[in-house]
């Protein structure tokens, strides 16, 4: 039988080398979906997606959801064509807000609205665009590197451009 910890106790005993990684990771999911349409197609446009958080536990957790909320995914484009990688920019971190944690039920979720930039697409991407855009959250945020724990998903982006 499998036993989970509670977000709040991972970071407490985050540096317990009797802990691993994939306890957390494999009780949040990360998905992103699509609010307007199923494929994801390019024409110089915000791209609005919508990246869901679910407890896929059978436990309550503790999760700094305001403090992912404020900060953002980490993003990071792969240009299929090249194989080459642009991390996007994000602002500064709400620190006030990483300890501020607030209850995720088991199949429970916290959906989270974020726009992909134009800009950051066009001054990267090879034409016809092509890209692998990875979004990440750090489950773990006051938790040194090497025992940060994310979630991660990804989502295919091709040129709705094609013929200019």
């Amino acid at each position: 039988m499998r036993h989970y910890l509670p977000l709040n106790a991972l970071m407490i005993f985050a540096l317990s080398p009797s802990l691993h990684s994939e306890e957390l990771t494999s009780m949040i999911e990360l998905k992103v979906n699509c609010p307007r349409e199923a494929s994801y197609r390019f024409t110089g446009e915000m791209i609005p997606v919508e990246l869901e958080l679910l407890n896929a536990g059978q436990a309550s957790m503790a999760v700094p959801l305001d403090y992912l909320q404020a900060r953002g995914p980490k993003i990071t484009l792969v240009d299929n064509h090249s194989g080459k990688e642009y991390k996007v920019k994000r602002g500064p971190p709400q620190t006030h807000l990483v300890d501020k944690l607030q209850s995720l039920e088991p199949n429970q979720s916290f959906r989270i609205s974020w726009l992909l930039v134009p800009g950051d697409i066009n001054r990267f991407a090879l034409r016809p665009i092509d890209i692998t855009v990875k979004f990440a959250f750090d489950l773990t945020p006051r938790v040194p590197m090497p025992e940060t724990q994310f979630v991660t998903t990804q989502l295919h982006i091709v040129d709705g451009r094609l013929g200019d």
